[in-house]
C-alpha cells in the first residue's frame, strides 16, 4: 500500500484509489488511517486528493454502522492528535519573517487537510467547533 501511496497522484488517481481500497477490509480503520495521513502530512499540498482518498475508503470500507463510527472516530482522533502536534511544533520552531509574523506552515497545511475532510462530511460539526476553540482560543475549553 506504501508503494501505491508513492505513486499517487491526481491523474492517476481513479485506477490507484480502486487498488488501495481493495487491500482494507470493513475492521482495518486503525490501519488505513495513520499510514495515509502519515503520508498527507509529508504533502500537505495534496490534502484535497487524500481527503478523497479518505472518503472513497470510508465508502468501501465502513459498510455498517459500527464501522462508520470506527472510521469517523479513528479519523478525527488522527486529525486531532497530527494538529496538537503541528501547534507545538510550530511553537517551538517559530521561525520568525519579515514583518515579526510566525511562519506555522504546518499547523495551516494540516487544517487545510482537515477542513476537506470536512466539506467531504468526514468529520462531525461538533468536533469542528472544538478544534477552533483551540485555535482561536490558547487555554480554551477544547
Amino acid at each position: 500500500v506504501k508503494g501505491l501511496l508513492n505513486k499517487l497522484t491526481m491523474e492517476k488517481y481513479p485506477v490507484l484509489a480502486k487498488q488501495i481500497c481493495g487491500y482494507f477490509d470493513h475492521g482495518s480503520s486503525e490501519v488505513i488511517i495513520p499510514l495515509i495521513f502519515e503520508k498527507a502530512l509529508k504533502e500537505l499540498n495534496y490534502g484535497e486528493m487524500y481527503a478523497c482518498l479518505f472518503h472513497d475508503l470510508y465508502h468501501t470500507v465502513a459498510t455498517t454502522p459500527a464501522s462508520h463510527t470506527t472510521f469517523s472516530l479513528a479519523l478525527m482522533l488522527r486529525c486531532d492528535l497530527e494538529l496538537k502536534k503541528a501547534i507545538v511544533s510550530d511553537e517551538q520552531e517559530g521561525d520568525l519573517l519579515m514583518d515579526g509574523e510566525i511562519y506555522i506552515k504546518r499547523s495551516v497545511g494540516i487544517c487545510a487537510l482537515i477542513g476537506e475532510l470536512y466539506t467531504r462530511g468526514l468529520l462531525k460539526e461538533d468536533f469542528m467547533l472544538k478544534l477552533f476553540n483551540r485555535l482561536l482560543y490558547e487555554d480554551g475549553p477544547a
